[in-house]
C-alpha cells in the first residue's frame, strides 16, 4: 500500500529524484484497487440502468443540464442561440455572477464583492454565528447562498424539492429549539453554525435527543434496503434472464439496450468482489472486515446515487462508514489497535466520504449514472459508454497515481494545493480510527435506536410513496434535509428558493414553460458558470507554476 517510511517521509517537502523502484509496489497495488472498485462500481449501475433510467425516468439533473448545452450545439437541433433565448440569458447571468468571484481566488488585490472571504465557507454557505439575530435558533447552522445550486435544485422534481425544506424545518429546526426548551443542547447557543451541528458529543448531528447523524445514516440504508424491495421483481427477473430461465424472445428484449448480457454481468459482478474482497485482505484486514466493506460500499453508495438523481445532491461525511462495521465487528474501538481496525476504519470512512475522496468508489459509480443518462438523452450506445468507462478507469488506474507521485516528489505534497490528507492533516489512523472518533460516530452511545427511527423511517416513506403516487413525503428529501448536506452545504435554502420558483412556473404556463423556458434558463447558468470554472482552474494552475 505504501513505500517503507524513510522513502515515503521525502514526499512532504519533495525537491528530490522520484524513486520509481521503491514507488512501484504502490502504484501496482493502488492501480489495482482502483481498477477491481471502479469496474464494480460500474457494473452495478449497469445492471440497474433499464430499471432507473429507461422504467423510471430517473432525472439526474446534472446530466439533463449538460444535455440542454448538447441540443444548443448541435445544429441538427434547430435551436436558434440569440441575446433573448433564455438559455443564453441563463448563461449571461452566470457569468456576470461568476467573473467576480473568480477574481477574488486568483488575485487578492480583486475586491470581494460577495464577501466571500470573510462570510461563506467552501461550499458557498454562510453560517449562523452566536451574537447574530438568529442566536437563538439552535438548529439554524448554515443557509447556502450560490445560484448554482439554486439552478441544480430548480431541475429537481417538485416533490423533492418540497421535502427537503420541509423535513429541514421539522427536523433540523423546531424539534431541535423543543429540546433546547427541555434542557438540550444548552452548549450549542455559544457557538456558530459549523460547531452547533457536528462539533463534539453535545452536537445535533452526534448528541441526544436526535443524533441526527444516526438517524440520517439509518435513513440512507433504508432507503437502499427498500429500494431492492420496491425492485424485487427487476431483480429476480435478471437473474432468471442470467440463468437462462425466461424464453429467448424475453431475454432478447430485456437485454435490447444493455451493454452486457446479464449472464456475463452477473458473472463480472461475482468476480469483482472476490477481487475486492482478496485485496482488502491483502491489507491486513480479516476475511469478515473484507467481505462486509464491499456491501457497506455498494449499500451506500446505492442510496447515495438514487439520492443524487432526484435532488442533485448526496451526503457528504465519513460518518456513514461507521455503522455495519460497528453492528457486526468493533461496537468500540479496541484498547490496541490492530491492522484490521485501522484498515476497515480507513477504508469503510475514506471511500463512503465523496466521489471526490473515494474516487475508486464513488466517484466511479456517479460517473456511470450520469454517463447512462446522457446515452439515453442522446441516443448513444450503453455498450460503447460502458467501454469507454472501463478503459477511462483502466488509464486513470496508473496515470493518476504516477503523475500525483511525480509532482509530490518534484514539488512536495505539502506545497501542492488540494493535497491535505496526502501528507499526515488528515492521516488514516488520526481521521478514521482514533477511538475517540469511532466510539462517537455516527452518534454517541446509544445510537442504534436513532439509526433504527431513520431506517424505519425511509423505508415507511419508500413503501408509502411507491403504492400511492399522491402521497407527499419520500425518503430522500427526508434524508437531504436532515443531513449534513442541509445543515452543513446549506442546501435547503436553495431547494426552498428553486420550489418557489418552479412552482410559479407551472402555475404560470404549465410545464410547456418549465420545458421551454425555465429549463433552458437554469441549464445556460449552469453551463455559464461552468464556462467561466474552465478557464479559471488552467490559470489558477499555471499561476502555481508562474506566479503572478
Amino acid at each position: 500500500m505504501a513505500p517503507p517510511f524513510e522513502v515515503a517521509d521525502k514526499i512532504r517537502l519533495g525537491g528530490v529524484a522520484v524513486p520509481w523502484g521503491d514507488l512501484m509496489p504502490t502504484i501496482v497495488f493502488w492501480s489495482s484497487f482502483t481498477f477491481v472498485f471502479g469496474s464494480f462500481m460500474v457494473c452495478i449501475a449497469t445492471l440497474f440502468r433499464r430499471s432507473w433510467i429507461d422504467i423510471e425516468k430517473v432525472p439526474f439533473p446534472h446530466a439533463v443540464s449538460a444535455h440542454e448545452l448538447m441540443k444548443r450545439v448541435d445544429p441538427k437541433s434547430g435551436l436558434k442561440l440569440s441575446f433573448t433565448s433564455p438559455f443564453i440569458i441563463g448563461m449571461i447571468v452566470a457569468i456576470a455572477f461568476s467573473i467576480p468571484s473568480m477574481m477574488i481566488e486568483l488575485f487578492p488585490w480583486f475586491p470581494d464583492i460577495y464577501g466571500f472571504r470573510t462570510n461563506i465557507c467552501g461550499y458557498a454557505a454562510t453560517w449562523n454565528t452566536s451574537t447574530g439575530a438568529f442566536a437563538g435558533l439552535i438548529g439554524l447552522t448554515k443557509w447556502n447562498i450560490h445560484p448554482l445550486a439554486v439552478a441544480i435544485a430548480y431541475i429537481a422534481p417538485l416533490n423533492i424539492l418540497f421535502n427537503v425544506w420541509f423535513w429541514w424545518l421539522v427536523d433540523v429546526i423546531i424539534l431541535p429549539q423543543i429540546a433546547y426548551v427541555m434542557g438540550y443542547y444548552t452548549a450549542l447557543t455559544d457557538r456558530n453554525g459549523c460547531g452547533r451541528w457536528d462539533c463534539g458529543a453535545e452536537s445535533l448531528a452526534f448528541g441526544p435527543p436526535f443524533k441526527w447523524q444516526a438517524t440520517v445514516i439509518g435513513g440512507i440504508f433504508g432507503l437502499a434496503v427498500f429500494l431492492f424491495v420496491i425492485e424485487r421483481r427487476y431483480i429476480v427477473e435478471t437473474v432468471q434472464a442470467a440463468l437462462g430461465r425466461v424464453s429467448e424472445e424475453r431475454r432478447s428484449e430485456m437485454e435490447r439496450n444493455e451493454a452486457l448480457s446479464y449472464r456475463t454481468l452477473y458473472a463480472l459482478i461475482v468476480a469483482l468482489f472476490i477481487a475486492m474482497v482478496a485485496i482488502l485482505m491483502t491489507t491486513g484486514m480479516n476475511l469478515g472486515t473484507s467481505f462486509s466493506t464491499p456491501i457497506s460500499m455498494f449499500i451506500i453508495w446505492f442510496a447515495q446515487m438514487r439520492m443524487l438523481g432526484l435532488s442533485g445532491a448526496y451526503v457528504r461525511g465519513t460518518d456513514k462508514g461507521y455503522a455495519l462495521q460497528k453492528f457486526l465487528f468493533y461496537p468500540t474501538a479496541p484498547a490496541q489497535p490492530t491492522s484490521d481496525y485501522i484498515m476497515t476504519a480507513n477504508f469503510n470512512t475514506w471511500f463512503t466520504d465523496a466521489p471526490d475522496m473515494g474516487n475508486q468508489i464513488g466517484g466511479n459509480y456517479l460517473t456511470a449514472w450520469q454517463s447512462y443518462r446522457l446515452a439515453s438523452l442522446t441516443g448513444v450506445s450503453n455498450k460503447s459508454i460502458f467501454k469507454i468507462m472501463i478503459v477511462s478507469i483502466l488509464i486513470l488506474a496508473p496515470t493518476t497515481m504516477t503523475g500525483f507521485l511525480y509532482s509530490a516528489y518534484t514539488w512536495g505534497a505539502s506545497r501542492i494545493p488540494g493535497t491535505w490528507g496526502m501528507y499526515g492533516c488528515a492521516g488514516w489512523y488520526q481521521r478514521c480510527a482514533v477511538p475517540e472518533r469511532w466510539n462517537a460516530m455516527p452518534g454517541t452511545d446509544p445510537w442504534t435506536p436513532n439509526f433504527l427511527v431513520g431506517f424505519l423511517m425511509a423505508g415507511a416513506l419508500s413503501i408509502i410513496h411507491a403504492r400511492f403516487v399522491w402521497f407527499p413525503f419520500e425518503p430522500v428529501g427526508f434524508i437531504i434535509g436532515t443531513s449534513w448536506t442541509s445543515a452543513q452545504a446549506g442546501f435547503w435554502l436553495p431547494c426552498l428558493v428553486a420550489w418557489v420558483l418552479k412552482v410559479m412556473t407551472i402555475r404560470v404556463g404549465g410545464s410547456k414553460l418549465y420545458e421551454h423556458q425555465g429549463l433552458a434558463v437554469a441549464a445556460g447558468f449552469i453551463s455559464g458558470y461552468m464556462l467561466c470554472i474552465i478557464p479559471g482552474t488552467i490559470i489558477s494552475k499555471v499561476r502555481f507554476f508562474y506566479p503572478f
